[in-house]
């Protein structure tokens, strides 16, 4: 399983949360405010963060970066890591088919 975090620019979270939704994917989205490279300013941003299999990774981040492209400077990031278990709270069952 891996855990995928897109921080992505605030105007684009409708486009990728659709998106996400046609794949019948959960996921959470978190807002902020970030910078990049030599920028001092501050930008509104989102963070959007789901758990896929490892089959689904490149899909998901293709879709992600899709939706979330505005060919810019400052379109974001999405980062791919390593998730070792997965309980879901109600049943503390526990494997990937729990996502």
């Amino acid at each position: 399983m891996k855990k995928i975090e897109a921080v992505i620019q605030s105007v684009r979270e409708d486009d990728v949360a659709d998106a996400l939704c046609k794949m019948k994917l959960g996921f959470s989205i978190n807002e902020g405010k970030g910078c990049g490279g030599d920028s001092k300013d501050y930008t509104n941003i989102k963070t959007i963060c789901t758990v896929v299999g490892d089959s689904n990774v490149k899909k998901v981040v293709e879709v992600i970066a899709e939706a979330a492209q505005m060919s810019t400077t400052g379109d974001g990031k999405i980062f791919v890591s390593p998730v070792d278990e997965v309980t879901d709270i109600s049943t503390k069952k526990q494997g990937e088919k729990y996502l």
